[in-house]
């Protein structure tokens, strides 16, 4: 097998970063909010992603929340280093808006 080019490997990144970011953002949206437009897209997260929707939802979902907190802080510092520059990256880490 082939190495990755880094193309590949940023492609890769930035299609995690941008499923940690849709979990993170589902995490934090709560269940209780009655606003079209949030209970439309955590629908849509639910349905993308139902195995890791699932896993937040059961008794370890403080471990899962953390995993996927932890994902995304990573995947923005691989992003961040190949599409801005190092320093920049380093300095956002972690950087977990949603």
């Amino acid at each position: 097998m082939k190495k990755a080019t880094k193309e590949q490997v940023l492609q890769m990144a930035i299609q995690q970063q941008h499923k940690y970011e849709e979990l993170v953002w589902f995490a934090r949206s709560g269940r209780n909010i009655h606003i079209p437009s949030v209970i439309k897209h955590r629908e849509t997260i639910k349905n993308q992603f139902p195995t890791e929707i699932q896993q937040l939802q059961n008794e370890n979902s403080d471990w899962t929340h953390g995993f996927n907190s932890g994902m995304l802080a990573g995947m923005r510092l691989i992003t961040s280093m190949m599409d801005i520059n190092i320093e920049h990256a380093i300095e956002n880490f972690p950087e977990l808006d949603t």
